[in-house]
């Protein structure tokens, strides 16, 4: 947290796959830049400088997001799987910048400086479910 001396809290959320669908869906948010909404389908506030999406991306589809900051972020995108094992050929991918990341994959964007956008698309033969969390350096 960025704030010391808070107490402990706990929240929960389900967050529908239609909300996530070929869209990003703001699952946790820094309370700086929380809406200050408590129902089901808004941000987790957190007290961190720290935003979370989810996305379900069908082949072919993109989604941008947008730096929730400006300067130098730490962004972060991983790859959910949809088996035990990772897949042999084809399966969910997606692609950023000149990077693809499959099933189980996870990595660090270079160079993210806000304000700024990066780009997400879906590169494999099934739905590519992945979480991206935007963090200060």
């Amino acid at each position: 947290p960025n704030v010391h001396g808070l107490k402990p809290s706990y929240c929960t959320r389900k967050f529908s796959d239609e909300l996530k669908e070929n869209k990003l869906c703001r699952i946790m948010e820094s309370v700086d830049r929380h809406n200050g909404g408590e129902g089901e389908t808004d941000p987790i506030p957190m007290h961190a400088d720290l935003s979370m999406d989810a996305s379900i991306l069908s082949p072919g589809k993109r989604v941008m997001h947008e730096l929730v900051a400006e300067g130098p972020r730490n962004v972060y995108a991983h790859v959910v799987m949809t088996g035990k094992t990772q897949p042999k050929a084809g399966g969910a991918k997606i692609r950023i910048g000149d990077v693809e990341l499959g099933e189980g994959d996870g990595a660090f964007v270079n160079g993210a400086i806000g304000p700024g956008k990066i780009e997400v698309t879906s590169t494999g033969d099934k739905a590519a479910e992945f979480l991206l969390f935007d963090m200060s350096k």
